[in-house]
């Protein structure tokens, strides 16, 4: 914790605050945009971690994001588990590449890496890469969220949980 005198000017004001890095923020939604002739969807992921927060049109097969949910729920079941929910990809013919992958820190952390990059020509251009440290009751809950959401007949889901 910052000693008083260390405080950040703008912060001088009196006002309350902490410090973003001891609480852990999870939020992640999906919003259904359409649904194609084969049964892909269209839709916008928007996650964050509290201090980084990015947004992708994605397009997805309804039954991975139910297995990656119900994957989640199970998390971990050992140390080397690993549980991912990808579109696109690496290779460059890509329109982009999306992907939330959940893994073990150590014995009491996990973590939530979000990867979204939008290829294309500047303005539409972007990358953001980052971590969601949570436990494994949260991605466990975030699993029941996600394999519960009726993706073809709900315009949306919004998962949000604040730990400390």
């Amino acid at each position: 914790m910052f000693k008083e005198k260390q405080r950040p000017r703008f912060l001088e004001s009196g006002t309350q605050w902490y410090i973003q890095k001891w609480a852990h923020v999870v939020k992640v939604s999906f919003e259904h945009l359409c649904t194609d002739d084969d049964e892909m969807v269209e839709l916008v992921v928007c996650a964050s971690n509290g201090r980084q927060t990015g947004t992708m049109r994605v397009y997805l097969n309804p039954d991975d994001l139910r297995t990656f949910g119900a994957q989640l729920q199970s998390f971990p079941t050992d140390m080397d588990q690993v549980v991912s929910l990808e579109s696109g990809g690496v290779a460059s013919d890509w329109y982009g590449h999306f992907l939330m992958r959940a893994f073990v820190l150590d014995t009491s952390r996990c973590a939530l890496e979000v990867l979204m990059d939008s290829r294309g020509e500047p303005p539409s251009e972007a990358r953001l890469h980052f971590f969601v440290e949570l436990e494994a009751a949260c991605a466990n809950r975030l699993g029941r969220a996600i394999e519960g959401w009726d993706v073809l007949n709900a315009p949306s889901l919004v998962f949000t949980e604040n730990g400390a």
